[in-house]
């Protein structure tokens, strides 16, 4: 019997050093990333977090290429989980420290790292302001909470928060409700399953998926192993002749494999080309914000009309009400923590909606959150701009865009 143990150690111990050994040479030699990715899918550079949903994978660098052939940018993750530079787990003296947290607007979906809203907010501030960016798309209230729970618990040091809000907010929070099992809780405000139902791995795993995913031998048995579909390729619908002028700038560009397909009704179907190898540049960018401006904005139908309000929140929708406790939830873990909390409103074009500006602004003003809505001003300057402020197929705020909440937010923020 005793014979038997000590074979088991050896090998045992045998199997630990040679995995030892296999993690270092694969750190070393193995980059466990293509050089491009679907900008969508991020293929392997976020993966499944604990206690937040997902995390991005640390040290982790790629290119990601739009869908729709509006842009590459390079991603390159830093130790905290973040699409930003290094930064300290303590504070800088003399420094304020803001955490931006909020979606893939946050995130800075499509943008290079340094020209994203929080980096450039540091940069207006000539230091004054440390601006950390924990933006991730998919980022909701619910996931929200969690993010911050992980951050303060690894000993993250910061002065605010800034959560950035968005329409969607409310759809996503019903999927990871369902996904996650959330349930709000007394003590704990909202819990989670350990398992994310809607992924087999995953759900056997449950919080060791976390620390499992760092391990670059698990990235290779998980290469083997599973197959993931397929991303479609991007598809638009819009009048037949618009999406021949928006192909013929996409051809002018050198961009191929855009297609059109005539469809019913004076329509046309427009498929761009999964990880194009040419996407456009700025001033063809531009010129198709210009060509598609009316459209995105809705200019062509007039001045918005009076909109009808539900102002009751006992009228709220369920999904809006439940969103709106888990944002009791994210604010209450910041008093326990005497941390300020903010809340900026970031709305999808047309800009025109202001339904779900009111439930955000309502909860702030009722619980004396800070609140900005971006939506007034952006709309203003979008109608004016020559220039892309959102992608205009896309729909995601380009580098233009940015620079111009940047300075909204900025003044927001350093006002008296």
């Amino acid at each position: 019997m005793k014979k038997v143990f000590v074979n088991s150690m050896v090998l045992f111990s045998a199997l630990f050093v040679a995995a030892g050994l296999g993690e270092i040479l694969l750190r070393v030699f193995w980059n466990p990333l293509p050089e491009c990715v679907d900008s969508k899918t991020m293929g392997g550079m976020a993966l499944p977090g604990w206690p937040d949903f997902w995390q991005f994978v640390p040290g982790t660098g790629t290119v990601a290429v739009s869908p729709t052939a509006e842009f590459a940018v390079h991603y390159a993750i830093n130790s905290l989980c973040m699409r930003d530079r290094e930064h300290a787990r303590n504070r800088t003296a003399g420094t304020r420290r803001l955490v931006f947290i909020g979606d893939s607007f946050t995130e800075g979906y499509g943008v290079a790292q340094h020209k994203v809203y929080p980096a450039r907010i540091e940069k207006l501030s000539r230091g004054s302001l440390e601006c950390l960016n924990a933006g991730m798309r998919g980022i909701c209230p619910s996931f929200a909470f969690f993010r911050l729970q992980r951050l303060l618990e690894s000993g993250l040091e910061f002065d605010e928060v800034v959560y950035q809000v968005f329409d969607n907010d409310f759809q996503d929070d019903g999927i990871h409700t369902d996904q996650f099992k959330l349930q709000l809780d007394p003590r704990e405000c909202i819990i989670r399953s350990p398992f994310n139902q809607a992924n087999r791995l995953f759900y056997f795993f449950g919080p060791a998926a976390w620390p499992l995913s760092q391990l670059r031998l698990s990235w290779l048995v998980a290469a083997a192993c599973i197959r993931l579909p397929s991303s479609p390729a991007e598809k638009r619908t819009y009048p037949a002749p618009l999406a021949q002028k928006i192909l013929d700038v996409y051809r002018a560009d050198g961009v191929a494999g855009v297609t059109v397909s005539t469809l019913p009704a004076g329509q046309a179907e427009i498929t761009f080309p999964l990880m194009s190898k040419k996407t456009l540049s700025e001033s063809k960018r531009d010129a198709l914000w210009r060509l598609l401006k009316n459209d995105n904005l809705k200019l062509d139908s007039g001045a918005p009309g009076p909109q009808t309000l539900i102002t009751k929140p006992a009228d709220y929708p369920q999904e809006v009400q439940r969103s709106l406790r888990y944002l009791d939830c994210l604010a209450q873990l910041c008093g326990s923590r005497a941390i300020p909390l903010r809340l900026v409103y970031q709305p999808c074009m047309p800009l025109i909606s202001l339904q779900n500006e009111y439930y955000f602004g309502k909860w702030c003003a009722d619980r004396g959150v800070p609140f900005l809505s971006l939506r007034e001003q952006l709309r203003s300057i979008s109608m004016q701009s020559e220039n892309a402020i959102f992608f205009p197929v896309d729909g995601h705020l380009s580098e233009e865009g940015h620079a111009v909440i940047a300075h909204i937010i900025y003044q927001w923020l350093t006002s008296p």
